[in-house]
């Protein structure tokens, strides 16, 4: 009765199949990490210098704290690397990896109608005007291409005015020329008088050549070292001089003190005001001298 029993057992078994067998834990992304590593020989300090990855980052990934990770997107790239460095099976370790999370949309939004009838893109508003701010950036763009199209033709006018204004010329006279100091003629003294006589006669003489040659004597005088010009104004502001000078050119000028002066080029140019030479120094960084004489 016993093997009778036994044997129908054995073929109830038979016929219901092979028996099932407990199923196989799989292995993390992060123990497989770790076996690799460690299979290599490799520290998490060796491994991080190697692939410049944090050592902090890829304890992360072994002890599969993805969590410590700002992304999935980077965290999945970081262990793919890793795989292929220690020679894994990189799509078997990220199919071991969190997916990515897809954008989700509700479903009247997905089965809301395409319009294809314009490809062009457009920033028109329900009523079809443009909305303020693409206004006003319009605007600003048209403005900026107006005042970069006329910079230049503004800047050519300015200069030719200044040229006009600055150059004469190259001919022209100035307005002032050194002339000839005239000699008073000494007074012929009798033969007969004594030497006080000749000496008290002199005097006044003397004195009258030296007013003479002081009245006879530029106020001004420009000697150019180079290319440079100059402007002198009388006390009224009348233009007593305005020209251009060239190296070794000198030219004077006199007028109503007190005369207001504006030389261009200071290290080019030497004045002397009643045979004394000034002391100039630029008044800006344009190397412009601007001072008044009395």
């Amino acid at each position: 009765m016993n093997d009778h029993d036994d044997v129908a057992t054995l073929l109830h078994r038979a016929e219901s199949g092979p028996v099932a067998q407990p199923p196989v834990a799989l292995k993390t992304a992060g123990q497989l990490l770790t076996e690799a590593r460690q299979a290599s020989g490799l520290t998490l300090e060796v491994l991080s210098g190697r692939l410049k990855i944090p050592v902090h980052r890829l304890l992360a990934l072994e002890q599969n704290r993805f969590d410590q990770w700002p992304n999935t997107m980077v965290m999945r790239a970081v262990a793919a690397s890793v795989g292929r460095h220690l020679g894994m099976d990189t799509e078997h370790l990220l199919s071991q990896l969190p997916q990515p999370q897809r954008a989700h949309f509700p479903e009247h939004a997905a089965q809301a109608p395409v319009g294809f009838h314009d490809k062009r893109p457009t920033i028109r508003k329900a009523d079809g005007a443009l909305p303020m701010q693409f206004s006003w950036l319009a605007g600003i763009l048209v403005l900026g291409a107006v005042v970069l199209f006329l910079a230049p033709i503004v800047e050519t006018t300015f200069q030719k005015v200044w040229q006009r204004q600055a150059d004469v010329l190259p001919g022209a006279e100035p307005l002032f020329q050194e002339t000839a100091i005239p000699q008073a003629a000494a007074p012929v003294a009798p033969a007969s008088d004594s030497p006080e006589t000749l000496a008290m006669a002199a005097e006044p003489a003397m004195a009258t050549n030296a007013s003479a040659l002081d009245a006879a004597k530029p106020l001004l005088r420009f000697v150019a070292k180079g290319a440079t010009w100059i402007e002198v104004r009388d006390a009224k502001g009348d233009i007593l001089l305005r020209r251009t000078l060239v190296a070794d050119e000198t030219v004077v000028a006199s007028g109503d003190l007190p005369l207001s002066v504006v030389v261009g080029k200071v290290d080019l140019t030497v004045v002397e005001f009643r045979g004394k030479v000034l002391n100039l120094e630029a008044s800006g960084p344009d190397n412009v001298a601007r001072f008044k004489v009395q």
